[in-house]
């Protein structure tokens, strides 16, 4: 169902966003499978003092058999957060010595930064909306953009009517 498919999309856009901003990424246990907080540690004395247990479930070995089947849920969220971490480890753009600058892009729900490294800015944008954005290549071109290549991706960047037209909970990595 498109709820469902929604909710994956905004996951992994979280996700490539933590892993391209700065830091080491952080995944709790679970999050690779996309199991949902756990509010028992409310009624245990020992925890419900300290609201990190709700995100920390006792794994469901169930559904981490299922994540080697991009048919699931648990298939779909941990090869795309795979699939990221791929990305980001072939990114030279993303070390740590490469500095962020946010960029203000003009388009409303659209969080964007640059990252300037020796071979070049990559432009990171995602789309925090429910609605399709439409983000003009000059805007993006003055950030840094040359090559119009989706490092995320991996692929060649189309553009329509001189904008870039970015879907609903959209991530991209442009250089």
């Amino acid at each position: 169902p498109a709820a469902i498919d929604a909710a994956i999309h905004r996951i992994l856009m979280g996700h490539a966003l933590i892993a391209s901003f700065g830091g080491i990424p952080l995944l709790y246990m679970g999050d690779e499978l996309g199991m949902l907080n756990d509010h028992g540690y409310e009624t245990d004395a020992h925890l419900n003092h300290d609201g990190r247990w709700m995100h920390r479930p006792k794994m469901d070995w169930a559904k981490a058999e299922h994540r080697h089947d991009v048919s699931t849920i648990e298939g779909r969220i941990f090869s795309g957060i795979r699939h990221i971490l791929e990305r980001r480890r072939v990114t030279s753009h993303i070390h740590a010595t490469n500095p962020v600058t946010i960029l203000d892009l003009g388009v409303e729900g659209v969080f964007s930064y640059a990252r300037r490294s020796p071979v070049g800015p990559l432009v990171c944008v995602y789309n925090f909306s429910e609605r399709w954005q439409s983000i003009p290549a000059a805007t993006l071109e003055a950030a840094g953009v040359s090559d119009w290549i989706d490092q995320l991706g991996n692929v060649k960047v189309e553009l329509s009517d001189g904008a870039l037209q970015f879907p609903p909970q959209g991530r991209i990595w442009l250089t």
